[in-house]
């Protein structure tokens, strides 16, 4: 009934997801045991009902005509570039209303998801299979068009499907954009880099080095989406949390600092990391007197001009790109290196000079001679890059 093609990819999905678990719980423990109660203890519920009508009525479902394919809209700004008419979004439930109202072509993909859980804990491959043939009938990979499908992840289950299913196939170009700046790890810890797509978008020139050992082709694309620079200085500082591991570290050092800034002088507010809920627990317990920061990134990033301090956050890259200070603390208990710039390093022994630091930028403007390449310019260029390959 299925060919042996199917069967090895699903086998190959099986492999990575296992692999990846193997490297989160040398790298990151309790991000791994996120991974594990989420994919491999999951319970039969509703949602599977609903996600397993959807897949035996997906006859019904017609084919889409698009040259862009993205997974979901966190690049909204790159995919603003294209007609509307020449994009297709492979949608969570919460993006359909956005494309629907940009008049993006769209398709629903959540079944991708349930069905590769189902999978994985259940050791079941009839709804993956199934789930395999609907997105290929979607996409139509066999029409001799070129198309190209942009991921943000291949470690995410729905990106891992995707990119094992389209990465061989001549007419679509698979393309990991990377959803975050990538960290350089020590030595005794292993790196994940994402590496299961055809061709990889980094954000900085500096980051290519980590592929070396690869054989990839690997595009600097710098941030994605549209650089803009405030005019307006602030009087805030962002505490820019750094994920669910070594919280208690975290919020040690936090603390630590937050004793000597002075509340007349400055507004302090903590900045989580998206979908962490512990994070927000461990602020309220150890920094109760500190707002939880939820803006939009972009609002938060183009308002105005902050004092951004933390560890090793994407986000602290990304300010910096925004011309705020950027104040780092003692990272020597955490696996990774610094790469990119920042404004000042403090020692924990040397916390109690932050103070005089901070009232010495306290509404300054910082001055930068670089200028930032549209971001339209930037796409555009990987993209010849790539059609030259």
């Amino acid at each position: 009934m299925y060919n042996n093609k199917i069967f090895s990819k699903i086998n190959n999905i099986k492999v990575r997801f296992h692999d990846l678990l193997k490297i989160q719980k040398k790298r990151a423990p309790k991000t791994a045991i996120k991974i594990e109660k989420i994919c491999l203890n999951t319970k039969f519920s509703y949602k599977y009902i609903f996600n397993f009508l959807f897949i035996l009525f997906s006859f019904l479902l017609k084919k889409k005509s698009a040259k862009y394919i993205f997974h979901g809209l966190k690049y909204h700004e790159i995919i603003s570039l294209f007609d509307p008419k020449e994009v297709l979004i492979l949608a969570s439930r919460s993006e359909i209303e956005y494309c629907k109202k940009n008049n993006y072509q769209y398709h629903w993909i959540g079944y991708l998801y349930y069905s590769a859980i189902y999978f994985l804990s259940k050791k079941n491959n009839f709804f993956l299979i199934k789930s395999i043939n609907i997105i290929k009938k979607i996409i139509n990979p066999n029409d001799q068009k070129l198309k190209y499908l942009f991921l943000h992840s291949s470690h995410e289950l729905s990106g891992m499907i995707l990119s094992e299913i389209f990465n061989d196939n001549k007419y679509i170009k698979t393309v990991c954009i990377y959803h975050a700046y990538i960290q350089t790890i020590k030595k005794n810890l292993p790196q994940l880099l994402d590496i299961n797509c055809q061709y990889t978008f980094v954000w900085s020139e500096n980051q290519k080095n980590l592929f070396k050992h690869y054989k990839l082709p690997i595009y600097n694309l710098g941030l994605p989406y549209e650089i803009k620079i405030p005019e307006i200085i602030s009087n805030k500082i962002i505490l820019v949390g750094n994920g669910i591991e070594r919280l208690d570290k975290n919020f040690f050092h936090f603390n630590k600092i937050c004793s000597t800034i002075d509340k007349n002088l400055f507004t302090v507010e903590y900045r989580p990391h998206p979908d962490h809920d512990e994070e927000l627990y461990h602020c309220k317990k150890y920094l109760p007197s500190i707002k939880i920061n939820n803006e939009n990134k972009m609002d938060l990033l183009r308002k105005s001009r902050k004092i951004y301090i933390g560890f090793a956050s994407t986000l602290l890259y990304e300010a910096s790109k925004h011309e705020n200070y950027v104040i780092i603390l003692d990272t020597s208990f955490l696996g990774v290196y610094l790469d990119f710039e920042f404004d000042m390093y403090f020692e924990e022994k040397d916390y109690s000079q932050l103070a005089r630091y901070l009232n010495t930028i306290r509404f300054k403007m910082k001055k930068s001679n670089k200028k930032n390449v549209k971001l339209k310019k930037r796409f555009m260029h990987c993209l010849e890059k790539i059609n030259k390959n």
